[in-house]
Parts: structure tokens; sequence; C-alpha cells
């Protein structure tokens, strides 16, 4: 049995996966969106740069790399970035609005082996639509992701993500994913940025409250599964029922598995962290360098050693490690603590109980 070897102040394990903002000009100005796109960043990356910093991913053992924006479709060279990547034995996936369908990109995006298209739909009315988006564009997304499921070239995910503005359109958006017979990601708004109103973000008993429903049409789909949740909901619930919420979560991959790049080259373990996370930037040190630094994610890759409040008691503290970074920091100010956490919610709730009885 071969041993692995470790060298001294190197960080070994592997880069799995990566999302890379290719450009942040954005044809929308949504309210929510993590990288507050619209403009191009400053000195954003070129092609050849970028094409660099792919290959790098490749030598440190990435195998998955999604490409979003901005609009990723606005980058001049999406489908020369994304067709050389395959190249390199790396799968690709997309991530687009789904606003500036035309033939020609449908035309290009069939050329490519992609391992999934993602379309952002975030209201089941024209009118919810817009209060997140800013534009009416509900039936031209939709009309996107549709046209692309009928080649049946690659699969296609709606992507949803939740808030106040919109949640109240669950059971509507639930309907409308299953009758079109594609998979529904189902994500959590975090308040990241200055554009979103931190107000509108869901307080921990309405996250616990979607985590159930979640849960339950997770559990009703088992026999042919449509729903797929991100890292924001679930963690080890008490309640056997939601736990295909997360049926194996060894923490957050942030730093450690996975990454996120921006278009200007800044480099975080994911890009729905905030300014204060950017661990350095390709234009000044490779990727290589950046990732086995033990340095590097120092923070996201140790904090499984000093979590805090509820976390910091919890029995799957070391296997959680807080959930999902980005949620913990937005509603605590701290990655060592999350209230967002549906086992917590739970244990709350018996220990009221108790306490009534």
């Amino acid at each position: 049995m071969t041993q692995r070897t470790e060298t001294p102040g190197v960080y070994e394990e592997s880069l799995e996966a990566a999302v890379i903002e290719l450009t942040n000009r954005c044809n929308l100005r949504c309210a929510h969106c993590a990288s507050s796109s619209g403009k191009a960043r400053d000195d954003e990356m070129s092609t050849a740069e970028w094409l660099s910093a792919i290959g790098q991913m490749a030598c440190l053992g990435c195998k998955d790399l999604t490409l979003i924006g901005g609009e990723v479709f606005l980058h001049p060279d999406w489908e020369h970035i994304a067709r050389t990547t395959l190249e390199m034995g790396v799968g690709v996936s997309i991530i687009t609005n789904g606003l500036l369908k035309s033939p020609r990109i449908l035309e290009r995006l069939l050329t490519l082996d992609l391992s999934l298209l993602g379309v952002s739909i975030d209201g089941a009315s024209a009118e919810v639509y817009k209060a997140v988006r800013g534009v009416d564009g509900v039936e031209k997304a939709w009309d996107f992701a549709l046209s692309f499921a009928a080649t049946q070239h690659a699969p296609v995910v709606i992507i949803t993500s939740f808030s106040r503005v919109n949640v109240g359109e669950f059971d509507a958006m639930a309907e409308r994913v299953k009758a079109s017979g594609l998979t529904w990601q189902v994500q959590f708004v975090h308040a990241v940025n200055d554009r979103f109103d931190a107000s509108l973000m869901l307080s921990p008993a309405e996250h616990a409250d979607l985590c159930r429903r979640l849960g339950d049409l997770l559990l009703a789909s088992q026999d042919e599964p449509w729903v797929a949740t991100m890292d924001d909901f679930g963690y080890f619930p008490l309640d056997p029922c939601h736990s295909p919420l997360h049926e194996w979560w060894r923490g957050c991959g942030a730093g450690q598995q996975v990454l996120g790049v921006r278009a200007n080259g800044d480099v975080l373990g994911c890009l729905s962290l905030g300014d204060d996370f950017v661990a350095g930037n390709l234009k000044r040190r490779p990727l290589t360098e950046l990732w086995r630094d033990p340095n590097t994610f120092a923070n996201v890759r140790t904090k499984g050693n000093a979590l805090t409040g509820f976390c910091g008691s919890c029995p799957k503290g070391e296997l959680c490690r807080a959930g999902c970074t980005a949620m913990a920091f937005a509603a605590s100010g701290l990655i060592t603590e999350n209230p967002y956490c549906l086992r917590r919610d739970e244990t709350q709730n018996l220990l009221g109980l108790l306490g009534d009885e």
C-alpha cells in the first residue's frame, strides 16, 4: 500500500473544482449579486491569463470548472475558453441569466461538451422576477432554458436564489420546474454586498422553514430526483425526514477543495465571500503557489478548530465546521458560527418544549 507523503509547509489537498467570473460585465444589476456585477472590473484578466490559470487548475487536480459572469456571454472569448478547458480534461459548466438568447449562442453551446447549463430564474411571476432582477425577463429566461434542454445536449438546471422578495413564490416555482422536467437548484441569498438590503435576507426561522419545505420535496422525489440544494441548507438535521438536504456533508469546501477567481484575478475560497477574503491575485502570484501555500486560506482551512456559539458545542461541529462560510459571515460577522442551521433550530425547539413541561 502506497503511503501519501506530505511536504512540510505545503498544502497537499487537490483542487477539486473552481468557479471563475470571466467578466464582471452584465446586462442586469441584480441586488443580490455577490459580485455586484454590471460594469467590467478594472484590469480584467486577458484570455491568455485565463487559460494559464485554468491550466494551473488542471495541474492541481481540478476536474470541474464553472464559468459565470457578470454575464458569461458578454465575454468575447467565452467559447474559446470553454473549449480549451475541455481539451485540458476539465469539465465545464456555464451559468447564465438566459436573457441574451440568440440562434448563434445556442449553436456555439451545442459545439461544447458541457457538464451542465444553469439558467438563473428567481421568480415564477413576471412581477416577482422583475423585483429581483430589475427587468421583465422571466419568459425569455425560460425560453432559453427550454430551447437548450430540447436539444438534449447537456443537463439544464434552473437556479433560484431565495430571499424575502421571492420566497412567497416557492410553491409556484417548484410546480413550474417540476412540470418542465428540468432540475431545480435552490440557493439562499446572503447579504454580502452594499447593493442588497440586508433586511431582505431570510431570518434563521424563515430559513429553517425553507429547509423543511425543501426536505419534503427531496423526500417525495427520491425515485426521480429533480431538486438540488446548495451548501446553505441542512447540516445534520435531527429529523431523518430532512436528511436528503445533505446526505453527506464534510464542511464548506471554500479554500480547501474549491476556489473562485474574480475577473480581475482576485482569488477567494468562494465567490460568495467578500473583499475581506481575497487571498491573492493571479496577476501577481501563480495559482499553484497560492493554493499550496498553507497560509493562503488559513482562516477557512482552520476554522473548524475555533468554532464558537452553538457550533462550538455541537456534536457535529468537527464535521460541519459551521456550514457555509459565506452565509455564516453574512449572518454573524464570523466564519466560526452559523445561525442558519436546521439542527440548531430543531434543538432550540426541543429545548423550548422541554422548558414548557
